[in-house]
């Protein structure tokens, strides 16, 4: 049976809160499905306490007739707890819970908050860092829920919503997370712990990581934890939501959580730059700084470092110079092609012929260079031509950028009357090679030998050929195009976003990632568009929510002095990259796009106001020329890849590095930004 197949609907007559003398619990069909009991009211944390573990009992509890809210009041020699929960709406409720220090001392201490899930979960899910268990690739991040036998332990700045786990069964799923609203609240972390009866959600006050803390690539530090001083006879308060729903279908309980905490904690943002700034700018980035032409020809270099080494922080007297090794891609971080068509798009919109030239040129001198094989296998590199290495192995992500942006480009300058068969034919010859070598067991593989032999047949990687398989189809009409590209996203949709595990698609990992979901995504919609079939609009959907769990709702509490403030960076609407690597990143450029189509599709307001948080956020850092970060002065258009909310960083001080830029000004965020508005342009002259 596929992992896909939906199931019936199941809907309680209702979800009630109950309170008793072991505690309180929400109730799905009249039995209990989750609560905070007295075995389990593991309130408090002290730090100089080896044990560090104070129970409170039950004291006594109001309740409202509607089963609506409760308050429950829980008491110990030193301490008093009181929880007053209330439902906000139908399977979401609002708890409070304020600690009261009732001893004649001071005390030092941290607090916890667990609720018992009666479920043994098919699925979990801690956004941007666990996705049922990161079984998936070689890499040392996190795996599983415990490590040496003790719960995985997050801060709140690592996940999409504010210290969130979701678990669910196949027939109800629960979702805990905290408010945004107020910082004792935010300041938190969170865990899940599975027991004999179910699995534990846990909160944590203040932020704690351990029993190790994930602080880089496959790389760890030790594990610390905060704590409060709460004086004689003080409190100390937090808000927390639970989430109760129905499960529809595997592996997707969790959107209704989703769709909850959305309600909660979304704003509207503005753009610091208007379109045609974002326009100008990215390719005044692309021309001043990334362009080269020499006795190779005309391409784009990959980036911008300081004194051109990844190894350099900027400062003050450094210089910008372009990367020497591994400096050009045809997609991917390098985005040759999709400059080029950005180039070639501009010139013909401006008359500015100078600009058409450029692009003409660039994708020309790829053709020339990238030594394309009968077989349809091209280099996705041209740094052969300089560092005499074969480069023979090609991954299919690039080769689908390149197939795409050829057959885009060479559209345009058809419909301007000019002809270049050799972009057409060499676009066409990549789909024609992968509709010969499509495997019903692995897809289109992940990498190729220009052999025409698989060097790698793992991940998700392959469905970035779905794009230019459709955009083949709908220049030629050749169904087998069509035929193939329905195939292979049948594949990957069943095999990978239905497990909500897309992989391998950020190619400096070996893990599972937002990157790989979203050629899913624009796949599913331009199907539906094409066919009109629903099932894949509901497709969209689930990959709209799956890319939505790696997008930050909220902002990071950092300090004053970091360097997110200094330059009004806000996490609210960016994305994170993958489980391996927890920094974030203005890919929500490209998405953004696809979540405003599935906004018109489905007349759902949430995928609008989504598109514009994650289009607004990755407009933020962009430099405007003068912007002067670590002491250097940034190129116009120009932007940095990496931005560490979390202790995942690459300071020497995990802690400080929390709210700082890195100095990578690499090519693909402009490409991005490019890529997207074309795309909207487009889009509005077909429906103007």
């Amino acid at each position: 049976m596929s992992i896909s197949k939906e199931r019936e609907r199941v809907e309680p007559s209702q979800f009630t809160l109950h309170a008793g003398a072991a505690g309180w619990s929400i109730m799905a069909d009249g039995k209990p499905l989750a609560g905070i009991y007295q075995d389990h009211l593991v309130g408090i944390v002290g730090l100089e306490d080896s044990s560090g573990l104070v129970s409170l009992e039950v004291k006594s509890l109001e309740r409202a007739a509607d089963h609506s809210r409760c308050s429950v009041y829980y008491r110990s020699a030193n301490w008093t707890m009181v929880d007053n929960v209330r439902q906000i709406d139908y399977g979401l409720y609002e708890g409070v819970r304020t600690w009261t220090n009732k001893s004649d001392q001071a005390a030092e201490v941290s607090f916890r908050l667990e609720l018992a899930a009666h479920y043994v979960p098919e699925f979990y899910l801690i956004p941007c860092v666990n996705y049922n268990g990161n079984s998936w690739g070689e890499g040392n991040e996190p795996k599983g829920l415990t490590y040496n036998g003790r719960p995985w332990t997050f801060a709140y700045d690592r996940t999409g919503i504010p210290a969130a786990s979701f678990t669910e069964n196949e027939r109800y799923a629960i979702g805990l997370f905290v408010t945004d609203a107020e910082q004792d609240s935010l300041r938190s972390a969170c865990s899940l712990e599975p027991i004999a009866e179910g699995i534990i959600h846990r909160l944590h006050w203040p932020e704690q990581e351990g029993p190790i803390s994930y602080t880089g690539r496959d790389m760890y530090s030790e594990g610390f934890r905060h704590t409060h001083l709460i004086p004689p006879g003080g409190t100390f308060s937090v808000t927390f939501y639970v989430s109760a729903a129905a499960v529809k279908a595997a592996n997707t309980g969790w959107f209704a959580a989703y769709d909850r905490a959305y309600s909660l904690l979304q704003r509207e943002t503005k753009p610091v730059y208007t379109e045609d700034e974002v326009w100008s700018l990215s390719l005044t980035f692309a021309r001043e700084s990334l362009l080269q032409q020499d006795e190779y020809g005309t391409y784009f270099n990959i980036g911008l470092l300081p004194e051109g080494s990844h190894d350099l922080k900027g400062k003050a007297g450094m210089q910008w110079k372009l990367r020497e090794q591994d400096r050009t891609e045809i997609g991917w971080c390098g985005q040759n092609a999709a400059l080029a068509r950005a180039f070639i798009a501009h010139g013909f919109r401006t008359g500015d012929n100078a600009m058409t030239t450029i692009g003409t040129d660039v994708l020309d001198t790829w053709l020339r260079n990238s030594g394309q094989q009968p077989n349809g296998l091209m280099r996705i590199t041209l740094d052969g031509l300089w560092d005499q290495r074969p480069h023979d192995t090609a991954d299919v992500c690039n080769l689908a950028w390149a197939a795409w942006q050829l057959i885009e480009s060479y559209r345009l300058v058809a419909d301007a009357g000019q002809v270049k068969l050799e972009w057409k034919h060499a676009a066409l010859a990549i789909c024609d090679f992968f509709v010969t070598h499509y495997d019903p067991e692995s897809g289109f593989g992940h990498s190729w030998g220009l052999d025409g032999l698989p060097r790698s047949s793992k991940g998700t990687g392959g469905a970035f050929l779905l794009i230019p398989l459709l955009e083949a189809y709908e220049l030629t009409g050749d169904e087998q195009y069509f035929a193939c590209a329905k195939q292979a996203y049948s594949f990957y949709a069943r095999r990978d976003l239905d497990r909500m595990q897309c992989t391998a698609g950020a190619l400096d990992t070996d893990c599972i990632d937002k990157e790989t979901g979203w050629p899913l995504f624009k796949t599913a919609l331009d199907l539906y568009e094409r066919t009109g079939e629903v099932h894949y609009l509901r497709d969209a959907e689930k990959a709209g929510y799956y890319l939505l769990s790696w997008c930050y709702l909220y902002d990071v509490i950092t300090d004053e002095q970091a360097e997110f403030a200094a330059y009004q960076y806000r996490t609210y609407g960016a994305t994170s990259v993958s489980t391996q690597h927890h920094h974030l990143d203005p890919w929500g450029a490209l998405i953004a796009f696809d979540w405003q189509r599935l906004a018109e599709h489905t007349q759902a307001k949430q995928w609008e106001q989504l598109a514009r948080a994650a289009w607004n956020n990755s407009l933020l850092g962009i430099s405007d020329g003068e912007t002067v970060i670590h002491g250097m002065k940034r190129p116009a258009g120009s932007q940095n890849e990496a931005f560490f909310a979390s202790r995942w960083n690459f300071a020497a001080d995990k802690e400080t590095g929390r709210g700082s830029l890195n100095d990578w000004l690499v090519a693909w965020p402009a490409a991005f930004r490019l890529i997207t508005i074309m795309r909207a342009r487009e889009r509005r002259n077909h429906f103007s």
